[in-house]
């Protein structure tokens, strides 16, 4: 595993996007084929999921590449699991979502089944509670889409269908812990029909945010992600343009722009956290050229390659998932043509605190004892408010940021 630590500055009011950071980059642990990573999934505690391409021998001394889930965390690196599979989410409890398979923190396993006389079934998204969004496939792929419900599925209830609560509700995409469910249904079963919704578990309400967005008639939107206030992110026709939007129960949508010089109807919002933060992909030339985007009311589209320092010729293409501190998870490539997918994760550095000024991490005495020894001797490090002369604003300065502590 590569590590590059990058400096990034997402300047604003909310604490989540003013960070510095530490970029990591993840490759395949794959000594045949083409090597391929993903990072999907991410929890509060920088615990980040996804799949790679992983070589194992047999008995035989055959080798095989396959795919396999993996965790991830910066101070222990990629941790696979040794039968092919992949992993798709994380809670903070440490539940890992697996297809069908949830893989407990507690050592047990829970599987998912169909909704009764479907073929299959895998989830999508896990909550704080173990309570999982997914998908059950009842017709595989034919013409131009596969013939799937939504379900919600808990280990004490098994697995619901919800087209009982919701009309024609055909996938499950993100769960949040109050139970707040986002999607998509399909009225026609049509190559041209998606319709994002919102379900709200808890209450039994069903928000059309289809109808909400194109007035009721024809178009494709969908719901990606909500966040634990209920705010949910998407994309699609909105009955003027296609776009990404983010949507507010009290605002209402907000329909974000394009990214530098690409088309508007080129940006996906995969993600968001409760600070407003919303992550994704965008082209950034016409319809080509997709890069990892950040955006939020202040500050607005951003290019994460912009804002990251990152090695020689690495892109990254997609931002997948944020969490509540700010750490973003997704996946890149190595440019400058066409290349593998290779995860990356995005952690976000302690913010500084200027109290401490010796730099050990701790505010004390000791901090004081070593500011007023750089003043005394007129270190430049005593010019603590930055005006380029060493005098008592200095040192008010300075107590005034070793009494706020860090």
């Amino acid at each position: 595993m590569r590590r590059f630590t990058a400096f990034v500055t997402l300047a604003a009011c909310s604490a989540a996007l003013a960070q510095d950071y530490q970029a990591y980059i993840i490759p395949a642990l794959s000594q045949y084929g083409i090597p391929e990573s993903y990072l999907g999934g991410l929890n509060a505690h920088g615990v980040a999921v996804g799949t790679m391409t992983y070589t194992t021998q047999d008995a035989n001394g055959n080798y095989h590449t396959t795919y396999h889930g993996f965790s991830w965390t910066a101070d222990a690196g990629p941790v696979v699991h040794p039968t092919p599979s992949g992993y798709s989410a994380i809670n903070d409890i440490g539940d890992i979502l697996a297809g069908a398979t949830i893989y407990f923190a507690d050592g047990g396993i829970g599987s998912m089944e169909p909704v009764p006389n479907d073929l299959s079934v895998g989830g999508a998204a896990i909550n704080n509670a173990a309570v999982v969004a997914g998908t059950s496939t009842f017709r595989y792929y034919g013409g131009c889409r596969y013939a799937r419900r939504a379900v919600m599925w808990t280990l004490s209830g098994g697995t619901v269908n919800l087209e009982a609560f919701v009309p024609a509700a055909e996938v499950a995409r993100d769960i949040n812990d109050a139970n707040h469910i986002v999607g998509v249904a399909t009225y026609t079963g049509s190559c041209g029909d998606f319709e994002a919704f919102l379900y709200r578990a808890d209450s039994n309400q069903w928000i059309d945010l289809h109808a909400m967005l194109t007035g009721g008639g024809a178009g494709i939107t969908e719901a990606y992600a909500v966040n634990a206030l209920g705010q949910v992110v998407g994309e699609g026709w909105n009955g003027s343009f296609v776009s990404a939007w983010f949507w507010d129960e009290a605002e209402g949508f907000t329909f974000l722009p394009a990214l530098k010089n690409g088309d508007r109807d080129r940006v996906t919002a995969y993600d968001l956290n409760s600070a407003g933060a919303v992550v994704g992909s965008a082209a950034i030339d016409g319809w080509a050229d997709r890069r990892a985007f950040i955006w939020d009311a202040d500050n607005g589209m951003r290019d994460l390659n912009d804002l990251v320092e990152l090695p020689d010729g690495f892109i990254l293409d997609r931002a997948v998932a944020i969490n509540e501190q700010g750490m973003i998870v997704g996946d890149g490539h190595w440019g400058p043509g066409w290349g593998p997918a290779v995860a990356f994760a995005l952690v976000p550095a302690a913010a500084p605190c200027p109290g401490d000024f010796n730099g050990d991490t701790v505010v004390n005495t000791l901090d004081v004892l070593a500011f007023l020894n750089a003043f005394t001797s007129g270190d430049p490090s005593a010019d603590f408010n930055g005006d380029t002369t060493i005098n008592t604003l200095d040192v008010l300065a300075f107590l005034n940021a070793y009494a706020a502590g860090c």
